[in-house]
């Protein structure tokens, strides 16, 4: 059986092509883009399930993380990744988890692709790794917005642009109940309308929730903050992950114009 770090992972370019494949070892020494995978658990109600990496770990040991995070392995894609890592660390099989954020390659990272995703769960107890993990806890909103921000605790980098990213959404989960399409995106009309355009320029079919005139999609969205004007965009789901790529990538960079 293969070490961790005689595992093989895919080498990627920055526009995130496999363009190879290497050890892990060889990647870390190297510092070749490569990617990975994050899950947040949420209960729904304010509470987020969140993992103390082991003092053995080589990258931030003992520091609190998202509830899964893991390497994709040569020839995997994101989401067969979230639900085996899921399973190996914490005994948990996702079912029905959203990519939210993509995050670029950066030193602070460890150059890695890395895909944020989100599941709110009813499960209570899970069955953490040893090996991979010193604690598990269920986090309230407000508590970890005060150990984030007093330093009293040790939280990866990684995981603090994941949580803010998604907390400027309200902490939304996209809409369930559309087995063809997902929620690619959230927020007030105007936005979505902008990023509606975007994503048709480069060929996705889209929706808008609620939207007749747009060809949308009927039902009540998941609305997880108080703005009942707020809405959801969806492309097919077997677009997901490329529309989620695309929305962020687009995104300006700070002090630039839209």
């Amino acid at each position: 059986m293969l070490s961790e770090n005689e595992e093989l992972l895919d080498i990627v370019d920055g526009e995130n092509h496999v363009v190879g494949q290497a050890t892990r070892e060889e990647i870390h020494r190297r510092k070749l883009v490569h990617r990975a995978v994050h899950l947040l658990l949420t209960d729904g109600k304010g509470r987020f399930l969140l993992q103390k990496r082991s003092a053995r770990k080589r990258d931030y040991p003992e520091h609190w993380d998202s509830s899964v995070s893991g390497h994709v392995v040569a020839g995997d894609d994101f989401e067969a990744t979230v639900v085996k890592e899921a399973a190996e660390e914490i005994g948990y099989v996702p079912k029905e988890f959203f990519p939210l954020f993509l995050l670029e390659p950066s030193e602070e990272n460890g150059q890695e692709w890395i895909l944020f995703h989100v599941e709110k769960t009813k499960a209570q107890r899970f069955r953490a790794d040893p090996e991979e993990i010193n604690d598990l806890r269920w986090w309230t909103e407000e508590n970890l917005l005060k150990a984030l921000m007093e330093g009293a605790e040790k939280f990866s980098p990684t995981f603090k642009t994941f949580f803010f990213l998604w907390r400027e959404t309200g902490f939304h989960l996209p809409e369930r109940g559309h087995d063809q399409w997902a929620s690619v995106s959230h927020g007030p009309p105007e936005f979505l309308q902008v990023q509606r355009s975007f994503l048709e320029a480069a060929g996705f079919p889209v929706r808008l929730l609620n939207d007749e005139s747009l060809g949308g999609l009927g039902g009540q969205g998941f609305f997880s903050g108080k703005n009942p004007f707020y809405s959801d965009l969806y492309v097919p789901r077997e677009h997901l992950v490329e529309a989620v790529a695309l929305l962020y990538l687009s995104r300006p960079e700070e002090g630039e114009s839209p």
